[in-house]
């Protein structure tokens, strides 16, 4: 489904308070037999805390931007099917790998990413989430992960 969630919305589903909300918003959501798959948007600053001093986003950024888009997106297929249980406990229990060319990124300009989630199994209470990084407006892919994720 297509209707968009901005992060203000969904914030009393996650942990995380600014700054370390890195994602805007939702823009896509819907859930296949694997699991629940869509998309997120965040816009990136030059002063984030995903930059390093020569104004590069590290690549380690890519397993927390995953990380947060699953969890935002599980959020916001919550509250679209207006189920009220929320995780007690969630953890990032690991990464199976993560490829990241950041670096052409130009942070001087405004730069706005998207973040493609697709859950690729589920052994529950564990989560394999595989996700990718584009810039919006750009079909080249400049990062991608599997993360494993606890959820009880």
């Amino acid at each position: 489904m297509n209707q968009e969630w901005p992060i203000s919305q969904l914030i009393s589903y996650l942990p995380h308070r600014p700054p370390m909300i890195w994602i805007d918003r939702v823009v896509e959501v819907g859930k296949d037999y694997r699991g629940i798959s869509g998309a997120c948007r965040l816009q990136i600053k030059k002063n984030g805390l995903y930059v390093n001093d020569q104004f590069e986003v590290h690549a380690s950024a890519v397993i927390e931007l995953t990380a947060q888009s699953f969890g935002y997106l599980k959020a916001a297929y919550q509250e679209l099917h207006q189920f009220k249980d929320t995780p007690a406990q969630t953890y990032l229990t690991g990464v199976r790998y993560c490829y990241a060319n950041l670096t052409q990124l130009n942070l001087d300009q405004e730069v706005e990413l998207e973040v493609r989630i697709q859950v690729k199994r589920e052994m529950l209470p564990v989560t394999f989430v595989y996700g990718e990084v584009f810039q919006v407006g750009n079909s080249a892919l400049l990062a991608k992960c599997e993360i494993q994720v606890y959820v009880d």
